[in-house]
């Protein structure tokens, strides 16, 4: 019995859109057929969505966001909204506590995150593990190498967890995130997922901030707003490759 057995696969094929959503596709080949009752052939064909940049002035909503800045939220905070108010925006509230947050010393700052944060809109939600997007879910992930970021960023956990392992200082260059992607060579690499609800119309049903690839782009935290730097996208997928899923989410 001789079971079947494919090519990796090719890269991705250019937008099928010069302007607006379209679609990206990717195909392999069969290098080894199967004989009767052996295992059957995997897919030999995957697509993606992508989006056109390359538009008339009159398209405007379809340029290029790399001026844009993304505002990007804790994963941990989205699966327990999610969990219990199916139909949140996830851009509600997103600056509710910031102006507390301006006035509060840096030992007020660490008691927020075991106290205050039930006053929020993360309030009495339970804890999740990686949520997983279904078949119709129209989500997608984007990976993003961390080249940027300031001082402020120590008041912000989840920022300051990712970057533990290398001292702080101002704009700092982050080095080799080995444990995650071992064949980077240099920056750290983090995923941010764009969520249905946040998807803009008005930007060609994206998130505001999703990057170009390769390119520099700015992103803040909406929970810190003065942690904020720089970073670079790598690639966009369907789902989020890093260790524990998305870190961040667009909003």
């Amino acid at each position: 019995v001789r079971d079947c057995s494919v090519s990796s696969w090719s890269v991705w094929s250019t937008c099928d859109s010069s302007c607006g959503p379209g679609i990206q596709t990717r195909t392999r080949l069969i290098t080894t057929h199967p004989s009767p009752g052996g295992k059957s052939c995997d897919p030999l064909e995957q697509k993606r969505t992508c989006l056109g940049g390359r538009c008339d002035r009159k398209y405007w909503k379809y340029k290029s966001p790399i001026r844009e800045t993304a505002g990007l939220l804790p994963v941990k905070f989205y699966r327990k909204v999610l969990s219990a108010k199916k139909d949140w925006d996830v851009r509600e509230n997103l600056f509710l506590h910031s102006k507390k947050l301006a006035d509060t010393t840096q030992e007020k700052s660490e008691n927020y995150w075991e106290n205050e944060i039930e006053d929020g809109y993360q309030a009495d939600q339970p804890s999740g593990s990686n949520f997983e997007l279904t078949a119709t879910d129209q989500s997608y992930c984007t990976v993003f190498e961390l080249v940027k970021t300031t001082k402020a960023c120590q008041n912000d956990k989840d920022f300051f967890k990712m970057q533990k392992e290398v001292p702080f200082s101002n704009c700092q260059v982050f080095h080799s995130f080995s444990s995650l992607f071992p064949n980077v060579s240099t920056g750290r690499r983090m995923c941010a997922l764009c969520p249905e609800d946040a998807k803009r119309e008005s930007l060609g049903n994206r998130c505001k901030g999703h990057g170009v690839d390769y390119q520099l782009t700015r992103w803040r935290s909406t929970v810190f707003p003065k942690c904020h730097g720089q970073w670079q996208r790598i690639y966009e997928t369907r789902d989020c490759p890093c260790k524990n899923g998305a870190d961040f989410i667009f909003v």
